[in-house]
C-alpha cells in the first residue's frame, strides 16, 4: 500500500519483567481485522499499511492476557508506536 495513504503501527511486547515476547501474535481491527503480525526475537512488531483511521489495536501471547489498546488512531504516512505488556 501507499505509504502516502496508510501509517504503520509498531512496538515491543514484553512481560512485567522486561523480557521480551517472541512470536506474540499482534493485530489491528476496525469492523473486522485489518492486520496481524507476530513478534521477533526482541519482542519487536510492526504493522505497515495500515489505511488511515481509528482502530483496536490486540496482543496476546499462548499463557498471557490479551491486551488491547481503543482508539488508536493511525495516520497516512506516520508512525503509531504503542508497546504491551501482557500479564502471565
Amino acid at each position: 500500500m501507499n505509504n502516502s495513504t496508510a501509517g504503520t503501527v509498531q512496538g515491543i511486547a514484553s512481560d512485567t519483567t522486561a523480557v521480551a515476547l517472541k512470536d506474540a501474535s499482534v493485530w489491528t481491527m476496525a469492523d473486522t481485522t485489518v492486520s496481524t503480525a507476530y513478534t521477533d526475537t526482541t519482542g519487536f512488531y510492526a504493522l505497515p499499511g495500515i489505511p488511515e483511521g481509528t482502530y483496536s489495536l490486540h496482543a496476546t501471547k499462548e499463557n498471557y492476557d490479551t491486551v488491547m489498546y481503543d482508539n488508536v488512531v493511525v495516520k497516512a504516512a506516520n508512525l503509531t508506536a504503542r508497546d504491551f505488556v501482557p500479564t502471565p
